[in-house]
């Protein structure tokens, strides 16, 4: 996921990043370009496919380009802030809904945006994964710099994940996914990032999320990968992974893991 910005230097920013991590399927967001120039753009980046949400009054946008290779995708449903696609793993033979979304960064418009999005929670009844720039925070430690935000200000993207059983996927990297520039100091936040219903990571649990290097835009490029490729080395050993704390399922996984695995080990004792 790439945030489009300095259009000249984003354009080449994509085919690097493209060469480089050779995506299955890649979304822009805040395109800021209309349709005679996005038509003009998309076909240069390389993909097999693209679709794409033209902005409205000079803001947003969003574009997403894919190769049916591993994966066959096709648009399920566009709209403003958000296109949704119909995923088929060819590896896993099964079908998942990946959502690429622009959150509003204006107050007003938030919780309209973030209700009509938990709606969907009762509609989607497959793996379903959300991506993009949220323009919202989970806790105080997603800030660096400038005035602290009050605690109120954490608790729609919470509440979010309460209401559909969600998961924000782990990350590696540097923590932040935003930057403002003020005259004295640097505001950093983490905006960008993936969710994750708990069907998902019952398909997919080795999930996890990299954030890639500043480049041309105040957004830094995010990188999922539905498995992580460390953990899938062969001969390896068993390694625990810090990021994995950052689930919150992870307390009561393991709570049951090991009740099992005592209630095991007395039922061997007494035989």
């Amino acid at each position: 996921m790439c945030k489009v910005q300095n259009k000249p230097k984003s354009y080449r920013k994509f085919l690097f990043f493209k060469e480089r991590t050779k995506p299955q399927i890649m979304f822009l967001l805040e395109t800021l370009v209309n349709k005679k120039n996005i038509l003009d753009i998309l076909p240069k980046i390389g993909f097999e496919h693209f679709d794409y949400v033209e902005p409205v009054n000079h803001s947003g946008g969003l574009a997403v380009l894919w190769d049916n290779e591993v994966i066959h995708a096709s648009v399920l449903k566009r709209e403003q802030r958000a296109i949704h696609m119909l995923v088929y793993d060819t590896v896993k033979k099964c079908n998942s809904i990946i959502s690429g979304i622009y959150a509003p960064a204006q107050t007003q418009d938030k919780d309209r945006f973030w209700d009509q999005l938990a709606q969907l929670h009762h509609v989607i009844d497959l793996h379903w994964c959300i991506i993009g720039d949220l323009n919202e925070l989970a806790n105080p430690t997603e800030k660096k710099g400038g005035k602290r935000y009050p605690l109120s200000r954490f608790a729609r993207l919470n509440r979010f994940l309460d209401k559909i059983n969600g998961v924000l996927v782990p990350f590696t990297g540097y923590p932040f996914t935003w930057k403002k520039r003020l005259p004295n100091h640097l505001i950093y936040e983490r905006l960008d990032r993936v969710i994750t219903r708990n069907d998902w990571v019952t398909l997919y649990p080795d999930s996890v999320t990299k954030h890639s290097t500043f480049s041309c835009s105040d957004h830094c490029p995010i990188i999922f990968s539905a498995f992580n490729p460390i953990r899938r080395q062969k001969n390896l050993p068993f390694r625990f992974q810090k990021y994995w704390c950052q689930y919150r399922q992870l307390d009561p996984i393991v709570g049951k893991q090991w009740q099992s695995h005592v209630q095991g080990t007395k039922m061997f004792k007494l035989a």
